[in-house]
């Protein structure tokens, strides 16, 4: 058996027990419990698989990992954008990367907890990730939880870590993160994909695809803003021998936001009237 004690309190393991001076490359959740506080739980390794990489996400990788082996302080990178944009292959590219290159756990952090903040703050050098942010840490009016790691994102703490934050809507992000480089050198936006990206990906994933249903789908793209989930799901229909138009009306891809429009009307007078419906 092994005895630990701490102050005054003794604790007895069986011979499963481990202990490292420096926590083990790997990914870990961040867990809590009401009886032993807070803990890491051991997951599986995040990483993109045999996904192939869309855009300069390589490129921006490369930035960030260089500018954290030159800082002397903590680095904080933004990811904002639409869901199914490219954020979390972001995320598990570089976090790949770290447990690769820096040899560096990766330390996931999907819940929230009263003094979380703190317990992130005694651990030594990691990547950090919070994933959709504004959702597990809300800015509500009687209380912003995401006030909290104001000074953990400061870089101000003796220990080195890459702090990344993924925001799908920065309106419900606080003023103290968007344009402060103190906090998030990095503010990356993902933006829907372009015409040739749409026709890049859909010739990759449907080899077969004829050129009327690259051009429906570029067409679509016009109207409706595309991200990569909607491609995926075009791409397998496609691949299925199917047609464009024939399949499109079934998809679960319509466009819901309001339509508005500048109406605008210039009489022989010179007066012009403006009006948007």
């Amino acid at each position: 058996m092994t005895y630990i004690s701490t102050g005054t309190t003794y604790r007895v393991f069986d011979e499963s027990l481990k202990t490292y001076d420096t926590l083990p490359v790997g990914t870990y959740r961040v867990s809590f419990s009401d009886m032993s506080g807070f803990f890491l739980t051991k997951i599986e390794d995040i990483g993109p698989g045999t996904e192939k990489v869309y855009g300069n996400h390589n490129e921006r990788i490369d930035r960030i990992l260089r500018s954290y082996n030159s800082f002397t302080r903590s680095l904080g990178v933004l990811l904002s954008g639409d869901k199914g944009m490219g954020k979390s292959l972001m995320v598990r590219l570089i976090a790949e990367r770290v447990r690769n290159e820096l040899e560096m756990p990766v330390i996931l952090v999907d819940k929230d907890y009263d003094g979380i903040s703190r317990f992130l703050d005694s651990l030594d050098e990691a990547f950090i990730i919070f994933d959709e942010f504004e959702k597990v840490f809300p800015a509500g009016r009687e209380e912003n939880r995401q006030n909290q790691f104001l000074g953990l994102f400061d870089g101000i703490s003796t220990t080195k870590r890459i702090y990344m934050v993924t925001v799908n809507s920065l309106n419900n992000l606080s003023d103290y993160f968007v344009n402060r480089p103190g906090r998030f050198h990095y503010h990356i936006r993902f933006d829907y994909p372009n015409a040739a990206s749409i026709r890049e990906y859909l010739t990759d994933q449907v080899p077969n695809i004829s050129t009327k249903n690259l051009d429906d789908a570029v067409l679509l793209s016009h109207s409706v803003n595309l991200n990569y989930d909607h491609l995926r799901a075009l791409a397998f229909e496609l691949s299925l021998g199917s047609d464009f138009r024939d399949i499109i009306g079934d998809l679960n891809i319509k466009r819901v936001e309001e339509l508005r429009y500048l109406v605008q009307a210039t009489f022989t007078n010179g007066d012009v009237i403006t009006s948007i419906e």
